[in-house]
């Protein structure tokens, strides 16, 4: 399946912001709960601090998964992370509290800021440099005719690659390599979502809680009474024999031949 290049463009910018909302929750989150832990009050508070981060990191997640198996935004991903049973009272912190993907969620709000950070910066800077070899000859006509000003007209950078070129030609052929690169760009777009999505799914465990998922199936598939054979009387091709084999030339033989063939 052929995955959207944009949308993956859009995952990785997006990723800077939601890394910012992440690392403030669980910054702010932990440094209000945990001294107010001593007198209990900041137990509701250090438990919605996890279900927050949680929530976050499925959510992005789920995104994540949708982008891979090009699922429109408005479907459910199939194999999405599905949210546990709501309970109520103080079980629900306890529950909160004991689970390990709750501690999975404050490590992915501490480590999505600085992959978020490197993630835009690429997705911004990819797209930049592309445009920018590409417009080499309008800077060079730009530069020459507004400033006067040259480019391309180092000899310590172009004179040992291409010696025998103009400033002018080599503009070109600087634009003819961002050609390239644009055409390589989409590809190298959707490689940095597949890495991105692999964060993603490792530090959820969504690989993991799907096996679980496959195996619980399989087990349940193979616990399910097998249905009982609905072919009571199957034919046989026991007339006609000749030397232990069918006859062909028997006529009992063809019509059990013909009726076998009908029911396959």
């Amino acid at each position: 399946m052929k995955h959207s290049a944009f949308n993956a463009w859009k995952m990785l910018v997006m990723a800077l912001p939601k890394g910012i909302a992440s690392f403030v929750v669980v910054v702010a989150g932990l440094a209000i709960s945990l001294p107010l832990s001593v007198f209990i009050v900041g137990l509701p508070l250090l438990t919605l601090t996890l279900v927050l981060c949680r929530r976050m990191m499925e959510s992005e997640n789920e995104y994540a998964e949708r982008w891979i198996r090009g699922i429109q935004h408005n479907q459910p991903a199939i194999g999405s992370m599905k949210s546990p049973e709501k309970r109520h009272g103080w079980k629900s912190f306890l529950s909160v509290l004991g689970q390990k993907r709750s501690y999975r969620g404050l490590i992915y709000s501490f480590l999505q800021f600085p992959i978020g950070i490197a993630a835009f910066t690429v997705a911004i800077v990819l797209p930049a440099t592309v445009l920018a070899l590409m417009l080499s000859p309008l800077a060079y006509e730009v530069s020459l005719r507004m400033y006067d000003f040259v480019l391309f007209s180092n000899p310590r950078v172009f004179s040992g690659m291409l010696p025998n070129l103009e400033p002018y030609q080599l503009s070109w052929v600087v634009g003819g390599f961002g050609v390239l690169f644009a055409l390589l760009l989409p590809l190298t777009l959707r490689v940095l979502g597949r890495f991105y999505t692999s964060w993603l799914q490792e530090i959820t465990g969504a690989e993991l809680l799907q096996s679980d998922e496959r195996s619980a199936k399989a087990l349940e598939y193979e616990d399910m009474p097998q249905a009982e054979n609905v072919d009571t009387n199957p034919l046989r091709l026991v007339s006609g024999l000749k030397d232990g084999r069918p006859d062909p030339k028997d006529k009992a033989t063809r019509a059990e031949m013909m009726q076998l063939i009908s029911k396959l």
